[in-house]
């Protein structure tokens, strides 16, 4: 009889998170292999009650090895697969064990997950176990969910520590997920193809430590209206560190839904130079929707991640939505236009970091751009650029050379606020072509009068005439324009556009 004395125990009443929990009973599984085998040669059922803990856990494992496949990249394991997975849906779900080898097949498609098949856990070790796509046909690879009909929530998978790998330079999507709710991702890697990784009306999943890499895109958001018109969007997904890499179009890209959180995630080098539809990651029109609502849902959330080498359009481009960029690093992402492209959404960006200088600026607000923005601390080598000043405000941003920083602060539609002998000063800006004597507004209030400074150019634009203040006050002063008679100043009631700007401390 085999010995089962040092297989991890399981207990409801054991410390630590459920996942852990779920793990230790994983491990207690496929240590068991042997004993399950033998119910009927290569699956079977293990209870709880057989490791001395209470009897309220059934898991099932199957070896792909004990089905036939021998891990030999030569040999083609398709029919292999297809039983493993035929015998799991049998069982009403179970673990399948990749054990490490290469095993070339046509398909991993486990279909429908509920009506009793939606507890699967598919268990590697490491990116020793790989499944490998064998024909360069365009179809799916490895999917699991159904993509048709109805029922778009279908159950809950496991999916850690194996590798897929797509056709280079193929067309089909390698890891295809539809459907799933409350799963886990973990240690998975997936190379080639068009999609490496594809989440289709997925909702609170978790991806820790995956992989994304030399496809056109990494990891793609995605909804679908089903043939009986319920959907879902692809609403709070979590990527917990990993990395979406070495993609010609996009690292991440997220079409559809709201929340998409992303901790510490490593996205480099993607896109193509001079493509303007590729970049870093994508948000796109229809992502961070909120219905019922009349603002911008959150599109993204990212802490503490990293883009570099991205080229074409951006290293991200925003569509819509409202983003959330907290403690990100830019440092280099010089064959992109821009670090960040705003073309229809808002963001605020907390102590991030932009090291490449670019004469045009980092950060591009385009006319589509939502007001609202907001950049708070960090550094930015340049700044101001082609940001829309009347969208967006800046409070406390280092900007320059490491060795001569700009301290700026902008807030929206008032001009920079500077520091002068320990005060903030704000400089306020406009252009008025109203008659002479008309009375101009600040838009906000100082402590006392500011410094005031005008520039009137004639309706020729190629003379500077003479104007001046007077009656100054806290909230505004009155402007005389004055024209040349006999070589003397005299008072007029000109039109001409006069450009004025006050500076002084706010109240």
């Amino acid at each position: 009889m085999t010995d089962i004395s040092d297989i991890p125990q399981f207990s409801l009443d054991a410390p630590g998170p459920l996942q852990d929990q779920m793990a230790t009973a994983l491990r207690a599984a496929l240590r068991l292999e042997d004993l399950a085998s033998s119910t009927n040669g290569s699956a079977g059922s293990l209870g709880i009650d057989d490791l001395g803990t209470p009897a309220l856990l059934k898991i099932r494992t199957i070896n792909i090895v004990h089905e036939g496949a021998s891990g030999d990249e030569a040999e083609d394991a398709t029919p292999f697969i297809a039983s493993a997975i035929a015998k799991i849906r049998a069982l009403g779900g179970g673990a399948l064990l990749i054990p490490r080898g290469t095993f070339s097949t046509d398909s991993f498609d486990y279909g429908y997950l509920a009506g009793g098949s939606g507890k699967l856990v598919v268990e590697g070790d490491g990116v020793a176990s790989l499944l490998k796509k064998r024909v360069n046909d365009g179809a799916t690879f490895f999917k699991i969910g159904r993509s048709s009909g109805s029922n778009t929530f279908q159950g809950s998978v496991m999916l850690r520590d194996f590798a897929l790998s797509g056709i280079d330079g193929g067309s089909e999507r390698v890891m295809d997920l539809w459907g799933l709710t409350n799963s886990i991702l973990q240690g998975v890697r997936c190379r080639y193809g068009a999609s490496a990784i594809v989440l289709n009306n997925c909702v609170t999943n978790t991806l820790i430590g995956c992989i994304g890499a030399n496809a056109v895109n990494g990891l793609t958001l995605i909804k679908h209206v089903f043939e009986d018109s319920t959907y879902s969007d692809p609403n709070l997904n979590t990527v917990v560190g990993g990395a979406y890499k070495d993609c010609s179009g996009w690292g991440i890209k997220v079409l559809n839904g709201t929340q998409t959180v992303l901790e510490g995630t490593q996205i480099e080098n993607n896109g193509t130079v001079g493509d303007m539809n590729t970049g870093g990651i994508l948000v796109d029109s229809n992502a961070g929707y909120l219905s019922g609502v009349y603002r911008l849902g959150r599109a993204i959330s990212m802490r503490g991640g990293w883009f570099e080498s991205c080229k074409g359009r951006a290293a991200l481009v925003l569509k819509a939505g409202s983003s959330l960029l907290e403690g990100v690093h830019f440092p280099n992402n010089a064959e992109a236009t821009r670090e960040i492209y705003n073309d229809g959404g808002k963001y605020v960006i907390l102590e991030c970091t932009m090291a490449l200088g670019r004469t045009a600026g980092n950060i591009e607000d385009t006319a589509n751009a939502k007001a609202g923005s907001l950049i708070i601390g960090g550094e930015i080598a340049t700044l101001i650029g082609s940001i829309d000043t009347s969208k967006t405000s800046f409070f406390e941003i280092n900007a320059g050379t490491n060795e001569a920083p700009n301290r700026i602060t902008l807030i929206r539609g008032m001009g920079s606020i500077l520091s002068k002998d320990g005060k903030e000063l704000a400089r306020v800006k406009g252009v008025d072509n109203s008659p002479s004597g008309t009375v101009i507004n600040f838009g906000v209030t100082f402590k006392s009068a500011p410094e005031i400074t005008l520039q009137e150019r004639g309706a020729d634009n190629s003379r500077i005439f003479q104007a001046r203040v007077s009656s100054p006050t806290t909230t505004g002063f009155t402007i005389n324009k004055l024209s040349l008679t006999s070589g003397s100043s005299t008072i007029s009631t000109t039109s001409d556009t006069v450009q004025w700007e006050a500076i002084g401390e706010l109240a």
